[in-house]
C-alpha cells in the first residue's frame, strides 16, 4: 500500500496509493472506502478491477466517479451498485 498521509477524509485519515487513496472509514457495513483519483474516462478498467479484486471482506466500498454502469460492467456480482449517485 502507499505511505501514510496527511491527507484526512470525514475525519479519518487517507492512506496515499498509486491510484488514489484507501480510507479506514471504522464504522459497521462501512468498514474501508477506497476512492479513485481518476474519473469519467481517466479512470480505466483495468484499475478498477485491479482494485476490486484486492478486496476481501464486507464493508468495503469503491467510489469511482464514472458512470456508474460503465464501472458495473467492469465488476463481478459480489459487488452492489448503490443507485443514488453521490452515496
Amino acid at each position: 500500500m502507499g505511505e501514510q498521509m496527511g491527507r484526512v477524509a470525514r475525519g479519518r485519515s487517507a492512506l496515499a496509493e498509486p491510484w488514489g487513496w484507501t480510507i479506514d472509514m471504522g464504522m459497521y457495513g462501512h468498514v474501508t472506502r477506497h476512492v479513485f483519483r481518476a474519473t469519467d474516462e481517466g479512470l480505466d478498467e483495468t484499475t478498477v478491477r485491479k482494485v476490486a479484486g484486492a478486496v476481501t471482506g464486507e464493508g468495503v466500498w469503491l467510489k469511482a466517479l464514472r458512470d456508474p454502469s460503465v464501472v458495473a460492467a467492469w465488476l463481478d456480482d459480489s459487488w452492489w451498485i448503490d443507485p443514488e449517485p453521490g452515496s
